[in-house]
């Protein structure tokens, strides 16, 4: 506790392959929580969390991912199983904060996935809390249950806010819960594409959607062969599978009428 950035390694460029972590017991704060790196733009591949908790350091404003804090290298066959608790920032199951970056490094994930369970505040997602700046994720999954704490705070399934990027072949089964709340993502702006995924958890929020809890933002985004099948409870609900401000272009993509409301 008190230490800044906390991770095995500050800075990530290289390669680390075929690791596993046990029983990890992590408490930091103010800034970067993460048992990996707290920054990462080189290569992860077949790297596992098993057990153990992670924790961001009370009345901070701490970033916070299993394996990753701030990511935009390649990340492949990876995976998290830990308790994660953040305070303050974006807090994701595998990553915090991802996007590509300076457009040289490629901001991938790909076939990793989450299976603990996590809480946080801002943005809070199963896999990750932010994704931005053309990042791209595909094959994974998060089965943990997510929550956000506290007012104006967003929960996602897989992600908590979308922005810029694209996610296919992926899926959220856990139940998730915060103020804005999502099946899959939970505020997702223009510019997005979301292809071949699903959602089954159950949603409770202020503003709660089967599969995206709230869209805006410029740009046009896409949904294309999705579905939401979870229940939902909060002010703003029965709203299918996403409560829009903004409509994206949605295709071949469903819900189911009586778990997850009858609008679009």
């Amino acid at each position: 506790p008190g230490d800044a950035y906390v991770a095995l390694t500050r800075y990530m460029y290289g390669t680390v392959q075929d690791l596993t972590f046990t029983n990890v017991n992590i408490t930091g704060g103010p800034s970067q929580v993460a048992v990996l790196a707290t920054t990462s733009i080189g290569i992860i591949d077949n790297v596992h969390i098993t057990s153990g908790s992670i924790t961001g350091q009370s009345d901070s404003s701490v970033e916070i991912g299993g394996l990753v804090t701030l990511h935009a290298g390649t990340m492949t066959d990876s995976s998290v199983h830990a308790t994660i608790t953040g305070d303050g920032g974006d807090t994701g199951g595998i990553v915090s904060l991802h996007g590509t970056y300076s457009g040289t490094y490629p901001g991938i994930i790909s076939n990793c996935w989450f299976t603990g369970d996590i809480v946080g505040e801002r943005y809070v997602g199963g896999l990750v809390g932010n994704v931005q700046d053309s990042g791209s994720i595909s094959n994974s999954y998060s089965t943990g249950n997510v929550t956000a704490s506290g007012s104006y705070t967003a929960a996602g399934g897989l992600v908590g806010h979308f922005s810029d990027s694209t996610i296919e072949s992926s899926y959220a089964t856990g139940n998730v819960e915060g103020y804005t709340a999502g099946g899959f993502v939970a505020k997702m702006d223009g510019g997005c594409s979301i292809t071949n995924s699903y959602a089954t958890g159950n949603v409770s929020g202020t503003y709660a959607s089967g599969f995206i809890g709230l869209h805006g933002g410029s740009g046009i985004s896409s949904l294309d062969n999705c579905y939401a099948t979870g229940t939902l409870s909060g002010t703003t609900s029965e709203k299918g599978i996403i409560l829009n401000y903004l409509s994206p272009v949605i295709t071949s993509t469903y819900w189911d009428t009586e778990t997850t409301g009858t609008y679009d």
